[in-house]
């Protein structure tokens, strides 16, 4: 059982007939895995993630204070933008293998945008140190909450912009005194 990178390796193809099926169900953001055997492909299952009711909230919330927001995602480029649409997100980089974090965040960097990045797994610690503003989930692993200049004490995504509504509060007030 893999991912279409399985059948790749295998160099085999998925019957026309399975993959005129499971077209609809990539547009939609779905992902199917691939059921081999003998190198063929037998069948097919198809996975979604349930997005976080407040992810919607979260990109809005950025939106309305005139930041971009982007996807950096290993999940195929399908489910990705699916996600990308169904949210408002800017801009997706998907297919990003966990070491390719961080070059996605200095790629941004090079083209003149300062960036905040969220995560909370060991393959986003890089780009937490890397981005000028790290953010950690405060429930993620331990060296994404060492690698980033800022916890969240929850899980809740919207918090991100009470940290730059706080942050922007906080130097109007270093400029007053």
């Amino acid at each position: 059982v893999g991912s279409p990178g399985l059948l790749r390796e295998l160099d085999t193809d998925v019957p026309a007939g399975l993959d005129q099926q499971l077209e609809t169900r990539r547009q939609a953001g779905s992902t199917v895995l691939y059921v081999t055997s003998d190198r063929q492909v037998q069948g097919a299952i198809v996975v979604e993630d349930e997005v976080r009711g407040e992810s919607r909230g979260a990109v809005d919330g950025l939106h309305r204070r005139g930041i971009r927001v982007a996807m950096i995602t290993g999940d195929a480029r399908p489910v990705a933008e699916a996600v990308a649409r169904n949210l408002g997100i800017d801009e997706v980089f998907a297919e990003v293998l966990p070491s390719d974090k961080d070059a996605k965040v200095k790629e941004l960097q090079q083209r003149g945008h300062r960036v905040a990045m969220v995560g909370d797994g060991v393959n986003d610690a890089p780009a937490l140190a890397r981005a000028e503003v790290g953010i950690a989930i405060g429930a993620g692993t331990d060296v994404a909450v060492e690698s980033a200049g800022v916890v969240l004490a929850g899980d809740d995504p919207r918090a991100v912009a009470s940290v730059i509504v706080l942050s922007r509060a906080s130097y109007r007030k270093m400029w007053q005194n």
